[in-house]
């Protein structure tokens, strides 16, 4: 019962943090979804991840970059690094 209250706390916290940048960047919570999902993903299954998905670039391209990624999710949470 206590892991599934924990759960559902951290839950919760997720969604009310995430809200606040609804707006900022679909882009960036695309990949702090990805990474909520799965914290042990790297940057290059992320890349591989948006191609699967057809998720253009910024700049409408089809191919994805590690450094692509990392540069999205830092425009849209600055204060949590993406390693």
């Amino acid at each position: 019962m206590g892991a599934v209250l924990i759960g559902s706390i951290r839950c919760l916290l997720m969604v009310d943090f995430v809200a606040k940048f609804a707006a900022s960047s679909p882009l960036g919570l695309l990949v702090a979804a990805m990474r909520a999902a799965r914290p042990d993903v790297t940057l290059q299954e992320m890349c591989s991840m948006l191609e699967q998905m057809r998720e253009p670039t910024p700049c409408r391209r089809a191919t994805w970059y590690p450094s692509s990624v990392k540069r999205n999710f830092q425009r849209t949470f600055p204060a949590n690094p993406l390693t």
